[in-house]
């Protein structure tokens, strides 16, 4: 199905066209699930709101496949900013090892930290 346009009453005949075209009865359609966006959910013009009015029992529901993506995009960037830290880290690690001196100097600075703790 071509989309053409993306206002709630466009997809609402559009949806009315294809369910003609198979020969269903839109009034039967008791229910549709979509994201947030304005031309789904809006109170006066939203897809929800023109569907529920030319069937009384239309139920609305949220998407959870569209709310779960949300969710995991938000926890993917707060993974990607820790992976972050621990990529500076392995970074500082590996340039520590590289050399023999740094890795005596690093190795005395702890080994003072270590003692002066213990007392």
């Amino acid at each position: 199905v071509r989309c053409e346009a993306f206002t709630g009453q466009y997809f609402v005949n559009l949806l009315c066209g294809v369910l003609e075209h198979l020969k269903l009865d839109h009034a039967m359609c008791i229910g549709n699930a979509t994201d947030g966006a304005s031309n789904m959910q809006g109170q006066y013009k939203g897809f929800s709101a023109l569907m529920a009015a030319q069937s009384p029992t239309h139920v609305h529901m949220w998407c959870y496949a569209h709310i779960l993506n949300l969710v995991l995009a938000d926890t993917t960037q707060s993974v990607i900013e820790s992976g972050s830290l621990f990529n500076l880290l392995n970074d500082i690690a590996v340039f520590i090892k590289k050399s023999y001196h740094r890795v005596n100097l690093w190795e005395k600075q702890t080994h003072e930290k270590a003692r002066w703790s213990n007392m």
